[in-house]
């Protein structure tokens, strides 16, 4: 059974609902899929995907990764998360792991949740559908971590491997500054325009000026080392233009540089970032990773000469994330299962 057919099983063919889920094979290995519904007395509004492999090991790491889909419709957000966990469990097929995807909502009249924007902050209602969606997200890990020991018996490990491309992986940049205690490792693909460094010279979501008053806490160094960072990128990132952003020099700017998408980085704060760390992505991302290795934080950037974003821009650099995911997950989540 291919990919696509498993979808198509899954989605169109079985009603995923009910506290037991839905048993599936593939390739000899046996699996639970459930979407949890909103459970705010545990403080999460939003339903999610999980995973669970019926062969899991005692300490595996849950790989999460957000939706990725400009919609408020439950029916395409569900679909959508439903194939990003199913694409998720096939890169990490051979490893036996846990997958987690939250189902959030985005509209372009609201702050980009997907993206944990500045705008996300602005809500205080805990019981509003969109409060504090990182927290909402910590929630869900909490509970799937429940939801795995009731059905397997096995604890899972604390922290989470993180993966993302595009929109997806400018959650993980961010869900990583939020709460780094709960991060092991990221694999992170085309979001090279906005990686954050933990500096008070520049405001969220790229620096920490702004931090403790956003998320009434310090900012956790120590904990934020402790994570690995895996990025990667296509040499041609920033070959197609936005339509109706502009750089500082009136040009159409890349399409696909948050840096200069106020929805995603406010203006000031984009505009910040370029005088600090380079007008051009490249150079900007290089030495935002200069940076973060000077202070000790784990980063490793690899750009693959000849790749696109999407598919119709040229060679995707999505053809290269089972690569990436396979390599950062087993580097960084297994090593503790092997000793």
């Amino acid at each position: 059974m291919g990919k696509i057919d498993l979808y198509q099983k899954i989605y169109f063919g079985i009603k995923i609902s009910g506290p037991d889920g839905y048993d599936f094979n593939y390739e000899d290995k046996n699996y639970n899929i459930n979407v949890i519904g909103a459970n705010r007395e545990e403080g999460f509004n939003i339903p999610y995907v999980l995973i669970t492999p019926k062969d899991i090991k005692e300490g595996s790491t849950i790989a999460l990764e957000s939706n990725n889909l400009e919609t408020i419709d439950a029916n395409k957000l569900q679909f959508n998360a439903i194939t990003t966990a199913l694409n998720l469990e096939y890169f990490l097929k051979d490893y036996d792991v846990p997958v987690v995807v939250p189902i959030i909502p985005s509209m372009p009249s609201k702050p980009y949740y997907q993206q944990l924007s500045r705008g996300c902050f602005d809500n205080r209602n805990p019981k509003s559908l969109d409060y504090r969606y990182d927290l909402q997200v910590k929630k869900i890990i909490l509970d799937a971590k429940e939801q795995i020991s009731k059905k397997t018996n096995v604890n899972v490990d604390d922290r989470v491997f993180l993966n993302g491309y595009s929109a997806s992986g400018v959650f993980a940049q961010r869900f990583a500054l939020l709460h780094p205690r709960l991060v092991k490792a990221t694999c992170i693909g085309g979001a090279s325009g906005s990686i954050p460094v933990p500096s008070s010279n520049i405001d969220y979501p790229i620096g920490i000026k702004d931090y403790a008053s956003l998320t009434h806490k310090d900012f956790d160094l120590s904990a934020y080392r402790d994570i690995k960072f895996n990025y990667y990128v296509g040499s041609l990132e920033t070959d197609v233009k936005s339509k109706t952003r502009k750089d500082e020099d009136g040009n159409l700017a890349p399409m696909h540089d948050m840096s200069y998408f106020d929805r995603s980085v406010p203006e000031l704060v984009g505009k910040k970032q370029r005088e600090l760390f380079g007008k051009d992505m490249f150079v900007r991302a290089q030495n935002s990773v200069d940076y973060l290795n000077n202070i000790d934080v784990n980063v490793n950037h690899t750009i693959l000469d000849g790749y696109a974003h999407n598919a119709d821009e040229g060679l995707s650099i999505i053809e290269k994330e089972e690569e990436f995911v396979k390599d950062a997950y087993s580097q960084n989540c297994i090593k503790k299962l092997e000793k």
